[in-house]
């Protein structure tokens, strides 16, 4: 059996109000989004979304081109994101 890491997540989804915005990176670029894992709204000022759950995202996940798997904290911290960590889950 085995444990799933727990990932970092940014707050609950201010859309959809189910899912959580998790901290997705791009294989081909350095760029890391805000990404519900319900809804697949994604935001690209990650800080703007931490403070307010209501700013507006940047589109839905089809537009996203290219390979992308969610963030460790490491990775986050990595891109000066940490402040951004609202909590972790699997």
């Amino acid at each position: 059996m085995s444990v799933s890491p727990l990932l970092p997540y940014v707050r609950t989804c201010g859309f959809c109000e189910n899912g959580l915005l998790r901290f997705y990176v791009s294989e081909a670029e350095d760029r890391c989004v805000a990404l519900c894992d319900e809804c697949e709204l994604y935001w690209d000022d990650v800080p703007a979304v931490f403070a307010d759950a209501q700013a507006p995202s940047s589109g839905a996940y089809p537009m996203l081109e290219g390979t992308w798997y969610p963030a460790t904290c490491e990775e986050v911290e990595a891109r000066g994101l940490g402040d951004c960590i609202g909590g972790q889950s699997e």
